[in-house]
């Protein structure tokens, strides 16, 4: 008829149905706060959360004698370690039309991705602060020719042999053996928190068990990988990698080896994890725009370097 267009083709808005699964974010595996001792600041408690250490005694090998004299005393002394709060946060900005008219519920999203952030802004601080630590030993036992080399037994066994020597304690139980087949047993460990980069390494070095092998996985983080000797090996994407900087130019992986109580993570009461939503009624005259945030309060600190070793390794050739 006159005057009547038709079409075969729908409107691009009605071609398209939002599926309800909403599709998965990439996140990492937070690694770098599993191994650390856990404190909170009290509220009205200051600034600075303070811990401390007395300094251990002297042993005595004079023997007392027969005289009846008095040896002189040992001091008591103490070091103090400080740690001040600092304070983080994020926020979205979100317009009521969005979240009346959109089909993926923006603000169920908004709250998921502002959690991961303030997960992953926690992780990345306690990276960057073990990072800072002063114990520092280059993988030497390989053969790719580089400074550091890729990561062997012997440096595994080095690292682990500077921390029993500084008494540093093991940070997870043994994993007793059973009588099941590809089994095996692992001993106490400490714990190294490496980059996902050095799984292959990792798996290739003599004396490896993959964590799919220990007779017992109750407890297992799914971030960890295996263990060689004395090192369990957790790994993550963001783990540290530094670009470009050995010495024939190849990334650097630190890993950190970790001892009982050798650093430590501090919340502030009533200020953490804090999420706030601020709806459009009171966001203006107009009642238009809704914010939703998060604020938390939080400090890593390092409580004693002779228990934290920086491990550097390169990749095989």
């Amino acid at each position: 008829m006159a005057g009547i267009t038709t079409t075969s083709t729908l409107s691009a808005p009605v071609q398209q149905t939002l599926m309800s699964r909403m599709l998965s974010v990439k996140q990492p595996e937070l690694i770098h706060n599993i191994a650390a001792m856990k404190e909170r600041l009290p509220m009205h408690g200051g600034t600075t959360a303070r811990f401390r250490r007395y300094t251990k005694l002297p042993v005595n090998l004079v023997p007392l004698g027969n005289t009846g004299a008095t040896p002189p005393p040992s001091d008591l002394t103490a070091v103090n370690i400080d740690a001040q709060m600092s304070f983080y946060g994020g926020w979205i900005y979100l317009n009521e039309q969005v979240q009346l008219q959109a089909q993926d519920k923006p603000l169920n999203e908004a709250v998921r991705l502002l959690g991961i952030q303030l997960r992953e802004t926690e992780d990345a601080l306690t990276r960057n602060m073990l990072a800072s630590s002063a114990a520092l030993i280059n993988c030497v036992g390989g053969t790719n020719g580089d400074t550091p080399t890729e990561i062997t037994l012997s440096d595994v066994d080095a690292i682990t042999r500077v921390l029993l020597s500084n008494d540093a304690k093991k940070t997870t139980n043994n994993i007793q053996g059973e009588d099941r087949f590809g089994t095996g047993p692992v001993r106490d460990s400490y714990i190294s928190l490496a980059h996902t980069d050095l799984s292959s390494d990792l798996s290739a070095t003599q004396g490896f068990i993959h964590a799919r092998n220990y007779p017992n996985q109750a407890g297992i983080p799914s971030a960890e990988w295996g263990t060689i000797g004395s090192l369990r090996f957790l790994i993550s994407s963001v783990g540290t990698k530094l670009t470009a900087a050995s010495n024939l130019g190849a990334d650097v992986y630190e890993f950190y080896n970790i001892g009982l109580e050798s650093y430590g993570i501090i919340d502030q009461d009533g200020m953490y994890a804090k999420l706030m939503y601020t709806p459009p009624q009171f966001s203006g005259p107009l009642w238009q725009n809704a914010t939703i945030g998060w604020k938390t309060g939080f400090v890593p600190v390092i409580l004693n370097d002779a228990w934290v070793i920086r491990g550097r390794a390169t990749l095989r050739s």
